[in-house]
């Protein structure tokens, strides 16, 4: 067995569970120039502390996790954008609305919010970056477009969304090359629908910006025609499905916290017992799949990742890492008995509420779902298997307009749901402890 170096400092096991819209678990290093995950989310509770929208179904927190998506994608197609103001701007710009009607002062207040929060330390940009942010802000509903690559960005970022109100986007109106390509594909209308996690467009965004070698990884052979299929969809998907990964000294990590759709480990898990081969694979990152993974045209292997490598999967969770160790043996060829755990059990961090129930009861702890808190995770529990059951749907025939009506529904509730969540988890003077701790924490780096 080759041992892994799991001492690097700079790498955190991160969250077990991300499938909500809800704050992290670890504490991303901060890195001059770059919107680390712990700051972004400090920027979206200090947002969300100030909005009284944040639950609109058309202009509340999940159409800003679909804008920051949407630019997270436009700016892996336009290097010379920031992505820290994109990402910004996905946050701010519907925050201070009043109404969900005309109001044309919405995007002129989202800028004097963003002053407010820069004045007090929620956010940390140098003068050109607040200027661009509040010229982006204050114009994004005047029909307006932009040469400046960035503000063109976070434009096209909410303009690709419209089609969450039934409303075409033109390319006339889009000011990027990136945005105008999207407009018309089948892969701009899953922005408005798909409910995104926070934490993976965080760190989707950190990687972006930060050092580092980010890789593309996949399981398998490339597929003959170009085109994968995820095993609940009966369509293909657009180009060749990868995991997002990195590499860390000699350790490659596929990192399955940056799905956009949430953490998923079970699928890794299948691909493992399948003994498939593991390939660092290149390509034109052109969308997401199924489960939110890096989608990629004109895919070709680069090298084969032997079991002889490193190999992490993020999270860092025993049962997964017990299956690698089975993976090795089976690929070298050796003798392997049954496969650590069986594939019907889901892994620990993505257990049912009924099998996280009986972990507790077997800790004492029975009865947790009992709470106000338990409850609220069932709820959000219920309404994930809701909208995920919409996308399937969706990804079979995107045009079903009654379909797309109610899993546009069923993601405001699973918003308001995962955000009364976090209200619940966390007292007011919690939530300002925390602010503190993350203000001491960046005055003491250098």
């Amino acid at each position: 067995m080759t041992p892994c170096n799991t001492s690097d400092p700079t790498q955190s096991p991160g969250p077990l569970f991300t499938n909500s819209l809800i704050g992290p678990t670890q504490a991303s290093e901060s890195r001059h120039g770059v919107i680390t995950e712990t700051e972004a989310y400090n920027a979206l509770w200090a947002v969300l502390d100030h909005s009284s929208g944040h639950d609109s179904r058309i202009h509340g927190e999940l159409h800003w996790s679909a804008v920051a998506a949407a630019g997270y994608h436009l700016c892996k197609m336009a290097p010379e954008a920031d992505p820290r103001i994109v990402l910004l701007f996905a946050m701010f710009h519907d925050a201070a609305r009043e109404s969900d009607g005309h109001d044309p002062e919405h995007g002129a207040r989202a800028a004097e919010l963003a002053y407010k929060l820069q004045e007090s330390g929620d956010l940390e940009l140098d003068d050109e970056q607040l200027a661009t942010l509040e010229e982006a802000l204050t114009l994004h509903d005047k029909g307006q477009t932009s040469a400046d690559p960035t503000i063109g960005a976070c434009w096209d970022s909410d303009r690709i969304n419209l089609y969450r109100v039934g409303i075409t986007p033109e390319a006339s109106f889009m000011s990027t090359e990136g945005g105008r390509s999207l407009v018309g594909t089948k892969r701009a209308e899953y922005f408005p629908i798909f409910v995104f996690s926070w934490t993976a467009i965080f760190l989707n965004f950190e990687a972006l910006m930060g050092p580092g070698e980010h890789v593309y990884l996949r399981f398998g052979d490339l597929p003959e025609s170009g085109f994968s299929h995820y095993s609940s969809y009966t369509r293909p998907e657009e180009g060749v499905s990868v995991y997002p990964g990195h590499k860390s000294r000699s350790t490659y990590q596929i990192d399955t916290r940056r799905l956009m759709m949430g953490t998923e480990t079970r699928f890794v898990r299948h691909l493992l017992h399948q003994g498939r081969p593991l390939y660092v694979v290149e390509g034109e990152h052109i969308g997401m799949g199924g489960s939110g993974e890096p989608v990629l045209a004109d895919a070709h292997i680069v090298r084969e990742v032997t079991p002889d490598d490193c190999i992490e999967v993020l999270p860092k969770i025993p049962e997964v890492e017990e299956c690698i160790e089975w993976w090795r043996s089976k690929r070298r060829g050796e003798s392997v008995g049954e496969f650590p755990y069986p594939l019907e059990t889901s892994l620990s961090c993505d257990r049912s509420a009924e099998r996280a129930e009986d972990v507790l009861t077997a800790h004492g702890l029975g009865g947790v779902f009992d709470t106000p808190l338990g409850r609220a995770y069932l709820e959000i529990k219920s309404k994930l298997k809701l909208v995920q059951r919409y996308q399937r749907e969706l990804w079979r025939d995107p045009s079903n307009a009654a379909v797309r009506q109610r899993a546009m529904q069923a993601g405001f509730e699973l918003s308001s749901a995962t955000h009364k969540l976090k209200e619940r988890s966390k007292t007011p003077r919690q939530r300002e402890l925390e602010k503190q701790h993350h203000d001491l924490y960046r005055r003491t780096q250098w």
